[in-house]
C-alpha cells in the first residue's frame, strides 16, 4: 500500500493537533498539581510552583508557592528553588541574604543542592559574611544525604585533602579518600574519581595500587567525556524552575 501523501494543509493540521494535545496535557497537570496542593501535599505544591515557572514563566506565582511550601511545610526542594529565585531576581528581589536563608532552610530539610550552594556563598564571602566553619557543616550535611550529595562529598573531600584551618577542618587523607570514593562510586562524580585515582597512584590515604588507579582514571575520563557530550547537547543549560 503506498504511503499517504503529507500535504502542507495536512501537516499544518497535525501541528495544530499536536499543540492542542500538548496544551491539554499541561492543563491536566495543572489541575492535578493544584488539587494535590489544595490537600496540603508538599510535593504537589512544589510541582505546581514548577508548573508556573516552567510552563507559564510566571516566577511571581512560583515564588508564592515555593515560599509557603518551604516555610510552612519545610519542603527542601521548594526552599532551594526559592533561594534560586532570590539569587537570580526572578519574581522576587535579588538578595544574597535571602538566597542564603532559603538555601540554609533547604539544606536543613535534606536537599543536598541547597547545602552545596549555601556553602559556596558562605565560603567565598562575596555577597554574605564569610563563615567557612558553617560552610563546612553544610557540606557535611549535604554529603550525608542519601541522594544528590556527590558535589558536597567532593568539596568536603578537597577540604580534608588539603586541610583548612579557617574552616576548622583538619587534614585527613583517609577520610578524604573515603569521601572521594563515595562520590565516585555512588554518584559517578568524575572529579572525585580523578582525585581518588591520583591518591591511589601515590598511596595517599589508601594503599598504593597502580592497577586500581588506572581503572579509576579510565572511569573518570569516560565520565568527563559523557559530561562534555551532555553539555554540548543541551548547551550547558539547566532547568528554569528557579
Amino acid at each position: 500500500m503506498p504511503a499517504a501523501m503529507t500535504t502542507p494543509s495536512r501537516a499544518a493540521r497535525e501541528r495544530r493537533k499536536a499543540a492542542e494535545l500538548e496544551e491539554q496535557i499541561k492543563g491536566e497537570k495543572f489541575v492535578e498539581f493544584r488539587l494535590a496542593c489544595d490537600d496540603g501535599d508538599a510535593t504537589g505544591c512544589h510541582s505546581l510552583g514548577e508548573w508556573w515557572a516552567l510552563v507559564k514563566e510566571d516566577f511571581g506565582k512560583a515564588a508564592d508557592l515555593y515560599r509557603t511550601n518551604c516555610l510552612e511545610r519545610r519542603h527542601g526542594p521548594s526552599c532551594y528553588n526559592m533561594g534560586r529565585l532570590h539569587a537570580n531576581g526572578r519574581g522576587v528581589e535579588r538578595s544574597a541574604p535571602a538566597t542564603l536563608e532559603f538555601f540554609a532552610r533547604g539544606c536543613e530539610a535534606g536537599t543536598a543542592d541547597a547545602c552545596q550552594y549555601g556553602a559556596l556563598l558562605l565560603s567565598t564571602g562575596k555577597h554574605v559574611p564569610e563563615d567557612k566553619p558553617r560552610a563546612a557543616r553544610m557540606l557535611e550535611r549535604g554529603c550525608n544525604e542519601l541522594t544528590g550529595g556527590a558535589q558536597c562529598c567532593a568539596k568536603l573531600g578537597v577540604l580534608r585533602l588539603q586541610g583548612d584551618e579557617a574552616a576548622g577542618v583538619a587534614r585527613d587523607l583517609p577520610l578524604a579518600a573515603r569521601l572521594f570514593r563515595r562520590a565516585c562510586v555512588d554518584a559517578r562524580h568524575a572529579p572525585s574519581c580523578s582525585n581518588l585515582a591520583v591518591m591511589t597512584h601515590r598511596g595517599e590515604g589508601v594503599s598504593k595500587d597502580e592497577s586500581e588507579a588506572r581503572r579509576l582514571m579510565d572511569d573518570a575520563n569516560e565520565l568527563f567525556k559523557q559530561e562534555r557530550v551532555r553539555r554540548s547537547r543541551w548547551g550547558g543549560r539547566g532547568d528554569d524552575a528557579g
